[in-house]
């Protein structure tokens, strides 16, 4: 089957691509190619809608969240990263994150978008004082991220256990101390 293409000139609405081409990009209408429609479509895309810049921090930190209810570490750090990414993406964001500038600012923003607290702490200290390229490197802050993780969850683990194993406990002695009472008094 022979495959149909059409131009991305000839789909646009005739009026409406005139004043595109009159008045925004200062080219003729004849001599527009769909290279150059196609190349200001994502100009276009990539831009910020109406040149107004929102308050990313507070969209990042309302949107880009940690997915607690994930039990597998590293899926949810997985996950967390996969979210920012589709979530710059949505909101055509992604000339933010460019240069080193950009990755800095990103890198920044993952740190404040995580959860729980105490992970994000420990992680910005670590970023701050022992891993400072993953200031503005995604990568090295991913592996920051993901060893801490690991370490916050096998606390809590571990606290898990002990709190676990101190109620089996209480209630062994609650058992030995009062089931030997009553039965004493049903006697």
């Amino acid at each position: 089957m022979a495959e149909v293409l059409v131009s991305v000139k000839k789909s646009f609405n005739k009026r409406l691509l005139e004043v595109w081409c009159e008045f925004d990009w200062g080219v003729d209408i004849e001599t527009v190619t769909d290279e150059f429609i196609l190349g200001k479509i994502d100009e276009i895309i990539s831009s910020v809608k109406n040149n107004s810049v929102p308050d990313v921090s507070v969209l990042f930190k309302e949107n880009v969240v940690v997915d607690m209810t994930e039990s597998h570490v590293k899926e949810r750090v997985m996950q967390f990263f996969a979210r920012i990414r589709e979530f710059i993406e949505e909101q055509g964001w992604q000339e933010f994150f460019t240069g080193k500038d950009g990755l800095r600012l990103k890198c920044k923003l993952l740190v404040e978008s995580l959860q729980p607290r105490g992970l994000r702490e420990e992680v910005a200290t670590t970023v701050k004082y022992q891993a400072r390229s993953a200031k503005e490197d995604e990568k090295e802050l991913f592996k920051v991220i993901l060893a801490k993780a690991f370490e916050q969850d096998r606390d809590f683990q571990r606290r898990k256990r002990s709190r676990t194993k101190d109620q089996s406990e209480r209630k062994k002695n609650d058992t030995n101390t009062h089931g030997g009472d009553s039965l004493q008094h049903r006697s």
